[in-house]
């Protein structure tokens, strides 16, 4: 059984972003029923770097990364 199962997928620029659902992997979860018994769905985000596919997980909301990232990119000054 596939540890992800596809629900959507959205390309924005070089970045691919995919609701997926999960299966976490334990032996007396609901989620080896598959399907919609697994768990999520999520987001994940996909892009290569240095040849190499890495996934980012983003959460259930898609509209959050916009935030997440402008708190990466700006890190707030501390008050010391």
């Amino acid at each position: 059984m596939s540890r992800r199962l596809l629900v959507e997928e959205r390309t924005i620029g070089a970045e691919t972003f995919r609701l997926e659902r999960v299966y976490c992997g334990k032996p007396k979860c609901k989620c080896l029923a598959g399907g919609a018994a697994m768990h999520g769905p999520y987001w994940y985000a996909y892009r290569r770097v240095d040849g190499r596919m890495v996934s980012t997980y983003i959460g259930r909301d898609l509209e959050v990364i916009g935030s997440k990232r402008l708190r990466a990119g700006n890190p707030r000054k501390r008050n010391n």
